[in-house]
């Protein structure tokens, strides 16, 4: 009976380990992935920042022709 309860134990001391390790594997994953997220989201703001930055720009020039024109 006391060597039954040993191979119990043992095998669930490995089954134990094996879910730790999994855990800590889904945890560093999941870091990775709110990492590559943020990431993500950075370069789309930044992305979108140019964008209104060019557009700005070029609506600037726009406005500015017709007033050279005027100096003229």
């Amino acid at each position: 009976m006391s060597e039954n309860a040993s191979k119990v134990g043992n095998v669930f001391s490995r089954q134990a380990e094996t879910l730790m390790s999994a855990s800590n594997e889904a945890k560093n994953h999941a870091a990775i992935i709110r990492r590559n997220a943020l990431d993500s989201r950075r370069d789309m703001f930044l992305q979108a920042s140019r964008l209104v930055i060019e557009e700005l720009y070029t609506t600037a020039i726009d406005l500015k022709r017709p007033m050279d024109s005027e100096k003229s």
